[in-house]
């Protein structure tokens, strides 16, 4: 789920105001349970309309809403960091990859089904994505060293995990694909106009 100081800053965001009393009070320590509860939206909504007005209730509606969001997208990645930990450990990687693949996107599809049902938003386009060995293999394919394939993996792993810390709305495949083939250039030249050759490969 989003830290609270990143509800200030959503909430900044829409509205110019951080709200800071909804999101400390719904986030209170010991108390989160029962303050996300959907069953007391309507006690909880009628004393911040009470003492903030109407936009303090749609921005504690749009906090349990980021939250419900954000516990669904931990799934879905915890899913995906376990099958890379379990494919870069096994000699059956190709085909229990495809199998975990398939497993992860089943669970994803099951996780946007439940979140429809209840009105929340889904997450940005492809945010679960994760670098495939084929693009990898394209990287081998056009001359490309080990030593900066293994950097260019880092580079897309760390661009990846900005995105979604930032809980940005990009397509999560082009982050990740522009970033693994940033250093494609070296497969020429280790100079500094590799950045313009790999641009026009």
């Amino acid at each position: 789920m989003p830290a609270t100081n990143v509800h200030f800053k959503t909430s900044t965001c829409r509205t110019g105001k951080e709200y800071r009393e909804v999101h400390e009070f719904v986030d209170a320590p010991g108390k989160k349970d029962e303050r996300h509860d959907i069953k007391k939206i309507h006690e909880f909504g009628e004393m911040f309309r009470k003492s903030h007005g109407d936009e303090a209730v749609r921005e504690y509606i749009k906090h349990i809403h980021d939250d419900v969001r954000g516990k669904f997208s931990h799934l879905i990645e915890d899913l995906d960091k376990v099958v890379k930990e379990i494919t870069d450990s096994s000699s059956d990687a190709p085909d229990l990859a495809r199998k975990l693949n398939h497993l992860v996107k089943d669970a994803d599809s099951k996780v946007k089904d439940i979140l429809a049902y209840f009105g929340v938003a889904a997450s940005p386009r492809n945010s679960h994505y994760t670098v495939k060995e084929e693009d990898v293999a394209l990287l081998r394919k056009a001359g490309v060293s080990g030593e900066d394939i293994d950097h260019s993996l880092k580079v897309a792993q760390k661009a990846l995990d900005i995105a979604r810390r930032t809980n940005a709305s990009a397509d999560m495949e082009f982050v990740g694909r522009a970033a693994l083939f940033h250093d494609l250039g070296k497969a020429q030249t280790h100079a500094i106009e590799h950045g313009r050759l790999g641009a026009e490969a």
